[in-house]
């Protein structure tokens, strides 16, 4: 979220609101904070992933965009990345544009919100009873972090090569992260200092 002082106002209010504005907000608890900007790496992976599930994804689930937003059970509207929906879209007080029934949420993480999708965000998202896998894609590597909510709690599986797909309890389809990745110029890994290993080595 935004560090800058938030807004008040009732959710009536705010849907009313954020209609007429050019930029994203997410609402928590009668406050309005302003949504982070995205970089085109980000952009262009949100992409991907959406054209890799519509590809995949069979009726009656659809993915859906960061033009559509969700109400949580403990009170925070917020855009996802990306998110996909089976069956009927359940909508939040008659809004037609924030649902409450999202069964797999992606998060393209970056360095001013990665803390907060991988913490706060995610105990948000934990209070919706439909939700049922939780995906976190980094944009400067090869990372991607697969939840799936569980009788006691979320299983966590990552991802780390191109190589590699993560598969989803939604209808088994199989992302590939050279797919997820696809146009994206990622950082090459350092490689380590075998010298200074060395010298370490030497000191045991």
């Amino acid at each position: 979220m935004s560090t800058a002082s938030p807004l008040r106002m009732t959710l009536e209010e705010f849907y009313a609101w954020e209609e007429r504005q050019s930029e994203k907000h997410q609402f928590y608890r009668g406050e309005v904070f302003a949504m982070a900007g995205t970089s085109p790496a980000h952009n262009e992976i949100c992409m991907n992933i959406i054209h890799a599930l519509r590809l995949q994804l069979k009726a009656p689930c659809r993915p859906y965009g960061i033009d559509l937003m969700i109400h949580t059970a403990d009170e925070l509207d917020t855009y996802p990345d990306v998110l996909i929906v089976c069956g009927a879209r359940e909508y939040q007080q008659n809004s037609n544009r924030v649902v409450t029934n999202p069964k797999v949420i992606f998060e393209v993480l970056s360095p001013s919100t990665e803390k907060y999708d991988r913490g706060l965000k995610f105990d948000h998202y934990k209070t919706i009873p439909s939700l049922q896998e939780y995906l976190l894609v980094a944009q400067d590597r090869v990372a991607v972090d697969h939840y799936t909510r569980a009788e006691n709690g979320w299983l966590a599986q990552d991802a780390r090569s191109l190589e590699e797909s993560v598969v989803l309890a939604c209808q088994g389809v199989a992302l590939k992260l050279k797919d997820i990745y696809e146009n994206i110029d990622i950082p090459p890994a350092e490689e380590p200092n075998t010298a200074q290993l060395k010298v370490y080595g030497d000191e045991r």
